[in-house]
């Protein structure tokens, strides 16, 4: 007998999901909309339910009860009237596990979006992990492991308190044990098995380490870490004699299989977050267990190293010289001094030629100032070359992107071809990062020259009262010593002499501030009539920028993969011909840019200093810096 779709004010609108044990149902109350996730067992009668799998049921509903933690999906009790009549069509008479819905479906459904097939984000990333990371800690603290952590299992919650709305919450307890002594049950998705489950070896709670470490690996390269596409049998053979701090096995494209120690290039986070993570993935994925249980070198644990990883700032600079992003850690103590050392280091270009800028606005970045009173919430910086537009050096296709282009006309399998899509879209959505990058970068550099020009404006007012004031004492002085003095005075010579030196010091002073002034206007009127050169070309070349946007071919090959990927029959072959079109086109768009007459010229004016550049951008810091000594 079929369980009622309504009940009193309650109304089942869907089943949100369901395996070979449960099914989950999504409730309505009518008049409050509220919502309510009801799991039962789907059976039908006890004969199919051994002891074993009714104990893990009861398991299930008993730690929800009892868990209190924002990263873990919560128990909601259920109204006694729902409660009472669902228990009637419940023949297995288990119990009922009522949980909150969370609204936003799973992390599966998110990697599967074409635009992540080569990983989240940095900032999505990093919340992922810092939210699951915090759900399996709380969990082994009450010696729980939960042994099926996966994509699946980790759900999406609505959080306005967060800058992107969504708080990641682990579910599905099914299978976690309260771990009083070593266990042996082969339970969980074999993907994010640790070996030990595998081989039904004793195994602790270092399980969950293995489990999260290929969620992480997962999550920021778009794919699991051990050649997915093999057979479970296949897969763990390479897996048993990988090197310890090999975290990644994979087929080239030539079908040979490879092993590294650090993630796929093609991913969304930076080298400075990248570089870390992949020190914490050579700990977790490590193929002994008691090794993988052990803390790092400074006696942190796992949950706490990698905290602290996602914890760090990091900015990111964009060169515009290179068209390349760089990565930097830093903290409350990091001067842009320190900032345009590494700059200098991983780019050659020497300090004194850099001039950086934030997507703020704030033009008045000098080296003693702080990297983290100038960022706020976006840790992003632009460092130009003075004097210099782009480097262009030879330009080279990513590997997979080659093949693509090579290969035009062949026809492949959706395995193949999803691979050369994957690699083609990230590429394209990396070129329309650094184009949009560097038009962002050009407008941050037009709007500091207009600001330095409008500074100029304030400054030269208080220079004209600052020579004003010392002419007025050099009149005073004058005026002493046209005076006839009385013995009395002349007692006093040494007095009388002191005002004589101060009097030569403030002549001195004069000459140099009129001198520094002359020189000034002259700059001033140099970038007066650059901003109107520019003003003047701006026209030719706002045209050239609008037309060089990629994000249209970005959502071309969005499409072409959610299209191909619906539409793609069992032993079908396909040519990519259609995305070798996009890729082309964006590339033509950011060849016409660069090679641009009207934009080059307008860069090339835009960053060319002039002799006395310096001397102005001094005069807007502080109009003590023209030696006037009052």
């Amino acid at each position: 007998m079929e369980e009622p779709s309504e009940i009193e004010h309650w109304k089942r609108i869907s089943v949100l999901g369901s395996g070979a044990f449960g099914v989950v149902s999504l409730w309505q109350h009518k008049k409050s909309d509220d919502y309510i996730a009801i799991k039962k067992c789907k059976f039908k009668t006890n004969n199919h339910i051994t002891d074993k799998q009714r104990k893990r049921w009861e398991n299930e509903v008993n730690i929800m009860k009892t868990l209190n933690c924002n990263n873990i999906v919560s128990f909601k009790p259920l109204p006694k009237h729902l409660e009472t009549v669902l228990l009637k069509y419940n023949p297995t008479k288990l119990p009922l596990l009522s949980m909150e819905y969370c609204t936003k479906g799973n992390l599966r459904r998110v990697i599967n979006q074409p635009k992540n097939l080569c990983g989240l984000e940095e900032n999505e990333v990093k919340t992922v992990l810092a939210d699951i990371t915090h759900a399996v800690s709380y969990l082994h603290k009450f010696n729980i492991t939960h042994r099926d952590i996966k994509p699946e299992n980790i759900v999406l919650q609505e959080c306005n308190v967060r800058m992107g709305g969504v708080i990641y919450k682990l579910i599905d307890l099914g299978y976690a044990k309260e771990l009083n002594d070593s266990v042996v049950s082969f339970v969980g998705t074999l993907h994010y098995l640790a070996p030990e489950i595998i081989k039904t070896e004793n195994y602790n709670h270092s399980v969950d380490y293995w489990s999260l470490g290929t969620v992480a690996f997962e999550i920021i390269c778009g794919v699991l870490p051990f050649l997915p596409q093999y057979t479970p049998v296949e897969r763990f053979q390479y897996i048993e004699k990988k090197k310890p701090e090999h975290i990644c096995i994979y087929q080239l494209h030539s079908g040979s299989v490879a092993h590294s120690s650090e993630l796929l290039k093609e991913n969304h986070i930076s080298t400075c977050l990248k570089q870390n993570i992949e020190i914490w993935l050579r700990h977790v994925l490590q193929y002994d267990p008691s090794l993988r249980m052990m803390n790092f070198s400074d006696n942190t644990n796992v949950f706490d190293y990698l905290l602290n990883i996602l914890n760090k700032k990091i900015v990111n600079v964009f060169s515009i010289y290179a068209l390349e992003f760089y990565s930097y850690e830093i903290n409350e103590s990091t001067l842009i001094s320190t900032l345009k050392d590494w700059i200098a280091r991983d780019t050659k270009v020497q300090k004194s030629d850099q001039v950086l800028l934030s997507n703020f606005e704030k033009f008045d970045i000098t080296d003693d100032k702080y990297v983290i009173d100038l960022l706020e919430d976006d840790f992003n910086l632009f460092m130009f070359r003075k004097g210099a537009f782009i480097n262009r050096q030879t330009f080279t296709l990513p590997k997979y992107v080659k093949v693509l282009f090579e290969n035009c006309t062949k026809r492949y399998g959706w395995r193949e071809l999803r691979l050369l899509y994957a690699k083609s879209l990230f590429f394209l959505t990396q070129e329309d990062k650094i184009i949009t990058s560097l038009l962002t970068a050009f407008k941050l550099y037009t709007g500091y020259i207009f600001n330095l020009n409008m500074k100029l404006k304030t400054n030269m007012q208080q220079i004209h009262k600052d020579v004003t004031t010392v002419i007025q004492r050099v009149d005073c002085y004058y005026n002493i010593h046209n005076n006839n003095f009385s013995p009395i005075d002349m007692d006093r010579g040494d007095e009388y002499k002191k005002c004589l030196l101060h009097f030569k010091e403030l002549i001195a002073s004069l000459e140099r501030c009129i001198h520094n002034t002359n020189k000034l206007l002259t700059k001033v009127g140099i970038l007066s009539k650059r901003q109107i050169i520019l003003d003047k070309m701006l026209p030719n070349v706002t045209p050239v920028t609008n037309s060089c946007d990629m994000s249209e071919e970005v959502l071309k090959a969005i499409d072409l993969l959610n299209k191909v990927g619906n539409n793609f029959g069992q032993g079908q072959e396909l040519s990519c011909m259609e995305m070798v079109r996009i890729v082309s086109n964006a590339l033509k768009k950011k060849d016409k840019l660069l090679n641009n007459k009207n934009f080059k010229n307008y860069a090339k004016l835009v960053l060319t200093p002039s002799n006395g550049f310096s001397l102005v951008v001094l005069c807007v810091s502080g109009r003590h810096r023209l030696q006037l000594k009052m």
